[in-house]
């Protein structure tokens, strides 16, 4: 019965990155750029963990963290509006003040 059910979820960490990435000037994202190829991949990884999740009746949650220089870039949320549209996931968007170099500086 429904009402016996436990709700469950998944929760996946991600880290969307920008990999010392080279800026075209004008901004402009070819289809082809290591940025693209590094959210294709993500895209597939989240869809594959929800796909599994959902096949045992759970839910799956992804967290993104994002670095301070992620967080600055101006695309940044055309590319998690692409990843919400593409995976169909609910998603939690973590912000550090730090970069990554600052963060392992730290350590």
């Amino acid at each position: 019965m429904h009402s016996d059910a436990i709700p469950s979820v998944i929760v996946g960490v991600h880290s969307l990155t920008l990999d010392g990435l080279k800026r075209d000037p004008l901004g402009v994202q070819s289809e082809h750029s290591p940025e693209r190829k590094a959210d294709s991949t993500l895209i597939s990884l989240i869809n594959e963990r929800r796909k599994l999740a959902s096949e045992r009746f759970y839910k799956y949650l992804a967290v993104l963290l994002l670095d301070k220089q992620v967080a600055n870039d101006p695309r940044i949320d055309e590319r998690i509006q692409a990843l919400k549209k593409a995976c169909n996931v609910t998603f939690f968007i973590i912000t550090s003040p730090m970069t990554e170099q600052e963060l392992v500086k730290k350590k």
